[in-house]
C-alpha cells in the first residue's frame, strides 16, 4: 500500500522546506515519513486531485475541526493495518494547515 501524505497549503512546485514554516516541524515531519516508508511506499503531495474515489483508495483528513477525533499510534497502526487487510492500495493522508481545511476542501473530498 501506498501512503501518499497530502499537504493542504503546499503549493505546487513548492519546495518542502518552504512549506514548514514553525522551527522543528520540518523535521518531526521528515522523521515521521521516514518511519512509515520503512513499511511501504510513500508520497508527498498537495491536496488537489485527491477526491478520486475508487474501491482500492481511502482518504483520510487529518484536522482538528468539529467531529474529528485523536488516534493513538496503537489505534493509528489498527487502522493501517484494517486499511491493508481491506485490499487497499493507497492511503491518502490530508494533513491541515495551521487554519485548519476549508469546507470547500473538504466537500471537495467527499
Amino acid at each position: 500500500m501506498t501512503v501518499r501524505f497530502c499537504l493542504s497549503w503546499l503549493k505546487a512546485k513548492s519546495s518542502l522546506r518552504s512549506a514548514f514554516k514553525l522551527p522543528g516541524t520540518l523535521p518531526l515531519f521528515e522523521d515521521y515519513y521516514t518511519r512509515i516508508s520503512k513499511f511501504g511506499s510513500v508520497e508527498l503531495s498537495s491536496w488537489e486531485g485527491v477526491g478520486k474515489k475508487t474501491a482500492a483508495v481511502r482518504t483520510w483528513v487529518c484536522d482538528n475541526g468539529a467531529g474529528s477525533k485523536a488516534l493513538t499510534s496503537t489505534q493509528l497502526a489498527d487502522e493501517l493495518q484494517s486499511a491493508l487487510d481491506q485490499g487497499m492500495r493507497q492511503l491518502n493522508v490530508v494533513i491541515g494547515g495551521p487554519d485548519g481545511i476549508t469546507k470547500e476542501m473538504l466537500s471537495e473530498l467527499k
